[in-house]
């Protein structure tokens, strides 16, 4: 419409724009007609019209073809995402037999099965068993990982008493805990409920926020482990260690797959990152969560929280149990 009508009139070349938005895409370019007719204000008036429809037509083709690069992407992300896990989980399997045989070993030597020990092979010893021992954790994480998507599909929920859950990692961590003398301390039992989820997972949950509790913690403190009474269909469970706490990291971060904290002021032990992400992965599973925060007195805290089962059972004993 902003074309001078002497142009028309004489029936010189004709320029529409197609116009997506506040961007030119396109042009629609009309040469003089073969008949000498002229352009006339409805011909332009038409070609405005073309001109939107394929400006709309223009816009969904951009939007499919973004959409396709995206799906694209995705697809080779997550191939690239099942290659790694096929190769972590081998790794894991050919890990794991060495890894066994090394602890083995090292229990046999430490049980005297040949011969009595000196107070410094003692030592050794248990050095290289608590090594052993935090490796198979780390292979079991390695196929944890290569799990998850499965576990996802076919993960099972059912009523258990997760106070069993909790006293079975906490024997699980009672050496490695011992060798750097931290005390590890259960309190809160006699609020134990029956908890909705999967008892064997939460172990491998406890013992991960337990691996971790201990590595940041300082040499002669306590790991508390705590049982808050149930509230609202829950029952919160903190990890508290006396480390040097969250040091303005984003809790967030903390549990995505091979995320790497700070390291430990106070251990020299290294891991995959795996740990955590394991840990909040199976609490969501089993319809839960977990969150981090720094304590009011000093070191970080885990809270795990997990739906409660319909019927709630006392627990077996009462009392606190370090």
């Amino acid at each position: 419409d902003d074309l001078p009508l002497d142009l028309l009139e004489e029936g010189f070349v004709i320029l529409q724009p197609v116009v997506e938005g506040d961007e030119c895409t396109g042009v629609i370019i009309l040469g003089s007609r073969r008949t000498g007719r002229r352009y006339l204000r409805q011909d332009l008036t038409f070609l405005a019209s073309v001109a939107r429809v394929a400006a709309r037509h223009l816009e969904r083709i951009a939007l499919m073809q973004s959409v396709a690069a995206e799906t694209l992407a995705r697809r080779r992300l997550a191939e690239l995402d099942r290659l790694k896990s096929e190769f972590l989980a081998q790794v894991a399997h050919d890990l794991r037999t060495p890894v066994a045989g090394i602890t083995w070993s090292a229990r046999n030597l430490m049980d005297g099965l040949a011969g009595e020990l000196n107070e410094g092979q003692a030592r050794y010893l248990g050095s290289i068993s608590s090594s052993g021992a935090h490796l198979n954790r780390l292979v079991d994480n390695l196929l944890e990982i290569s799990r998850l998507e499965v576990a996802r599909n076919q993960f099972e929920n059912g009523p258990f008493q997760a106070l069993d859950s909790w006293r079975e990692a906490l024997e699980n961590l009672r050496p490695l805990a011992a060798e750097k003398n931290v005390t590890l301390q259960l309190v809160g039992e006699g609020h134990a409920a029956a908890m909705l989820g999967n008892h064997d997972k939460l172990v491998e949950v406890t013992v991960n926020l337990l691996d971790n509790a201990v590595k940041y913690t300082e040499t002669g403190t306590t790991v508390t482990v705590t049982i808050h009474p149930a509230e609202d269909g829950f029952q919160t469970i903190d990890v508290r260690d006396q480390g040097p706490g969250l040091r303005g990291q984003d809790p967030e971060t903390l549990f995505g797959r091979f995320a790497q904290g700070d390291p430990s002021p106070h251990s020299s032990r290294k891991g995959f990152g795996l740990g955590l992400h394991i840990a909040a992965t199976y609490l969501d599973l089993m319809g839960g969560s977990l969150t981090a925060a720094d304590h009011p007195d000093g070191g970080a805290v885990f809270a795990c929280r997990l739906p409660l089962a319909e019927s709630t059972p006392a627990s077996p004993e009462q009392g606190d149990h370090a």
